[in-house]
């Protein structure tokens, strides 16, 4: 493919005049951090350092690349805020998603998570995927029996996001498939999302649906082509949140106690349903998380679950977390873990949630709210560099 080649021959010779870090030492991690960091910094540069990026994971080794995948997924995620991301070129979002494909295949996701950090990066860039590839995947899993279904969780579900996500950010290379696809995606990732809890590890993958469905519903409902078909689909934005809502534990309409499988399956997916649903900045929600996590601490549950839910709390304004998270903001012993609360409030959030990031994150680094990001990000970038 000379087309594919010339273009990583003019990227690798970009990389030698424009990066500051080119040397003949092989490229560390911090290097692919910096030139994400100044990516996200600089718009200007932004198409160059990522062509850089990709330049870099299309030149190396795959045993090299993969014991720096964290460094190239960290470098690549910063592009993934949908306002960052809509800046960027159609060439570059080309060249991430070739550079990936050289490293692995849908084959290859499904067989192990040996990829698993660039995996996840994928399906944001792979927006050349096929209306025949989706079709495949989507019947593949639905061919699957339970009994088979067990042992091909998580793998294949990564399969299933790598070709499903890439709706959620935009349309595909080939736009006259949009429609096609969104027609396919949306109904099998609302009965993904519906799907009653199932034993083991053969139940359908609700954890990736609500991350497909909430974006998704974001970049096309108010769409003029495609936003009364979504609407059609998923409903109302207030219906839309209320399906979301209802596959939380203190979303259920039955109020009796969960079984030990019903809670298990609930409380799983609960983190990705607590993002989702701050990033959709569904209000409505606040009673159900409560109940959640009242639900989760009878449970004695710990870690992921308990920290997403409070923070999702936080992001839609439960006076409580608000309070306690204030007071955090006051105590020196937190200020880095609040710093990483404000920064995600401030990139994910929307409206009122990411003003209240936005401040917070001004007071902890003594920046003005509208500079607070970047200034974030400076510091990331000179701890790089010193």
């Amino acid at each position: 493919m000379p087309g594919k080649f010339q273009f990583f021959a003019a990227a690798i010779l970009l990389s030698t005049i424009f990066c500051p870090w080119t040397t003949a030492e092989p490229v560390q991690g911090g290097t692919i951090r910096m030139l994400g960091l100044e990516a996200r910094l600089n718009p200007e540069i932004r198409d160059i350092r990522l062509q850089e990026i990709a330049a870099y994971l299309n030149a190396m080794s795959p045993e090299r690349a993969h014991e720096l995948q964290g460094d190239f997924q960290y470098a690549l995620l910063l592009h993934c805020d949908p306002e960052i991301y809509d800046t960027l070129s159609e060439t570059t979002i080309e060249a991430i998603d070739n550079s990936l494909e050289t490293l692995f295949s849908l084959e290859d996701i499904d067989r192990d998570n040996h990829w698993e950090p660039l995996i996840y990066v994928y399906g944001f860039f792979n927006r050349d995927v096929t209306l025949e590839i989706i079709q495949e995947v989507i019947a593949r899993w639905d061919g699957l029996s339970d009994e088979e279904k067990g042992p091909r969780y998580p793998t294949y579900i990564h399969v299933i996001d790598a070709v499903c996500k890439p709706l959620a950010m935009g349309a595909l290379r080939d736009t006259d498939q949009t429609r096609a696809a969104l027609e396919l995606v949306i109904p099998a990732m609302k009965t993904a999302f519906v799907a009653a809890p199932k034993p083991g590890t053969a139940f359908p993958p609700p954890s990736h649906a609500c991350l497909v469905l909430g974006p998704l519903y974001e970049r096309w409902a108010n769409d003029p082509e495609f936003g009364p078909f979504i609407e059609a689909q998923l409903g109302s934005r207030t219906a839309f949140e209320a399906m979301m809502i209802s596959q939380l534990p203190g979303g259920l309409k039955n109020n009796s106690p969960l079984s030990h499988v019903d809670y298990g399956f609930h409380a799983y997916i609960g983190s990705y349903l607590a993002n989702a649903i701050a990033r959709l900045d569904a209000r409505t929600a606040l009673p159900a998380l409560e109940r959640s996590m009242a639900i989760y601490e009878k449970h004695k549950a710990k870690g992921r679950v308990l920290e997403y839910t409070q923070r999702a709390r936080l992001a839609l304004g439960d006076a409580g977390a608000r309070a306690d998270f204030d007071a955090a903001l006051k105590d020196p012993t937190q200020k880095d873990a609040c710093v990483k609360t404000a920064s995600w409030l401030a990139r994910n959030g929307k409206g009122e949630t990411r003003a209240y990031g936005l401040n917070a994150l001004g007071a902890l680094l003594d920046s003005t709210p509208d500079k607070a990001l970047d200034v974030y990000f400076e510091k990331e970038l000179a701890g790089l560099a010193n």
